[in-house]
């Protein structure tokens, strides 16, 4: 502006400037005492100047000026987007600041005003201003604070129905996940992709993959026991049932077993599946003993056998039937063919194997009829002569009525005692008494 002396400067109106924030005025004056001359004005900065300089009235500063300059700043803001808990700079929502000129000004001059939280998914509006601004309309900016989504991923048994896929997002997006289970099958071994999907406070999808592993079954493994006789031959993969086992069998090759010792030997087997889950059962070897072919025992038959008190007894007479070896009566079977009653004789055949076998019969000796008595002929006792023609002999005799002739075998048990129907000789004093059974 021109100044006639003794005027006064007199500040303008603030001016308005669509889309600029006015920052204030700034001068440079020919009229300050500070001023060299024309050539070398005083400058002064935003709001420096006072607007109290007056022109004086002589030669000096006729025709001296002052220039008023409006300074101006204008903010492109823009909209931020970022995930729930990142770091955030206010000035990221500052695109440019420049003054009117075009010159950069420093964004710390730029205010954001407005609520926002970056832990908290939403839509947050902002506003921008030039701090300390004399006027200018605000610049609306957005900043969008979008879910966060972390997946990872699992591995689950095989026929695992039960298995969530929600559980593979490891935060709390805070809006809802939509999940592409794409192929999984948690009845079919192998690895599936699984697409989540959240959709963010701007509109963009939010998209994140993660693999759940489905393992394979715990391998089936089927074994049997074995039974074989001693020097069999054998082999292991005859204890397995390969139509019911998932894999290759190993057995335990430490397991101590002896085919040609009879006894039962445990083994173990072990069948492995990819995923390194393992199954073991045990099965047993039965090594048999061989049998030793038997010696049929021999054969004994025997019959009970009546007598009459007195007779002579022969115990083989009792033996119907004898194979296998020779039949003998057991030496403490005792009994007395001269005491009539009931005795036990024990028959015993032993095999060239010694096997034996053993049989019981019973000897009835029976009392014999009163009607038959002892005649007692006595000799002469005044006969010395020893050619005596005496019916007796010089020693007498002993006559018995003898019966039916029977076999004369060897006894066995009490057969010291003398039987009837044998003759008895009995010394009386020197002499000699014959003893004759007759009949009446």
């Amino acid at each position: 502006m021109h100044l006639v002396p003794g005027e006064t400067v007199y500040k303008p109106t603030d001016p308005v400037r669509d889309g600029f924030f006015f920052r204030g005025w700034s001068a440079i004056s020919q009229l300050s005492d500070e001023a060299q001359d024309s050539k070398n004005p005083k400058v002064f900065g935003i709001d420096e100047y006072k607007f109290d300089e007056t022109a004086k009235a002589d030669f000096k500063v006729r025709g001296k000026l002052v220039h008023v300059y409006a300074n101006w700043a204008k903010i492109v803001g823009q909209n931020k987007v970022i995930s729930v808990g990142d770091s955030f700079d206010p000035k990221d929502l500052i695109a440019t600041v420049v003054d009117q000129s075009g010159n950069a000004l420093s964004k710390d001059d730029v205010v954001v005003e407005g609520d926002y939280k970056t832990d908290t998914v939403g839509t947050y509006e902002l506003s921008l201003r030039y701090k300390d601004a004399k006027n200018g309309d605000p610049v609306k900016v957005t900043l969008y604070v979008n879910p966060k989504l972390e997946v990872t991923d699992k591995e689950i048994e095989f026929g695992d129905e039960n298995f969530d896929l929600s559980s593979m997002i490891t935060n709390e997006p805070g809006k809802e996940v939509k999940i592409d289970k794409g192929s999984f099958n948690p009845n079919k071994a192998g690895t599936y992709q699984i697409t989540f999907t959240v959709i963010g406070e701007d509109g963009t999808p939010i998209v994140k993959t993660a693999n759940v592993t489905v393992k394979h079954p715990k391998p089936a493994l089927a074994v049997h026991d074995v039974e074989i006789w001693e020097g069999e031959s054998f082999k292991l993969a005859d204890m397995i049932d390969a139509e019911k086992t998932n894999g290759v069998a190993v057995p335990d090759l430490n397991a101590p077993f002896n085919t040609a010792v009879a006894g039962e030997y445990p083994i173990n087997f072990t069948v492995t599946n990819p995923d390194g889950v393992e199954t073991t059962e045990t099965a047993k070897l039965i090594v048999k003993k061989r049998l030793t072919p038997l010696t049929p025992a021999p054969v004994l038959e025997v019959k009970d056998l009546e007598i009459w008190e007195g007779d002579p007894v022969d115990l083989s007479s009792m033996v119907t039937k004898a194979e296998g070896g020779k039949a003998l009566a057991n030496p403490d079977s005792k009994f007395d063919a001269n005491k009539p009653g009931e005795y036990t004789i024990e028959f015993t055949v032993t095999g060239e194997n010694g096997a034996t076998t053993t049989k019981t019969a019973t000897l009835i000796v029976k009392p014999r009829p009163e009607s038959e008595k002892l005649e007692c002929v006595c000799p002469d006792p005044t006969n010395t002569s020893s050619g005596s023609n005496s019916p007796a002999g010089p020693k007498g005799t002993v006559k018995k009525q003898q019966e039916a002739s029977k076999p004369k075998l060897a006894h066995s048990g009490a057969q010291g005692v003398l039987g009837a129907g044998i003759t008895a000789l009995i010394t009386l004093g020197t002499g000699i008494v014959i003893l004759r059974r007759k009949k009446i």
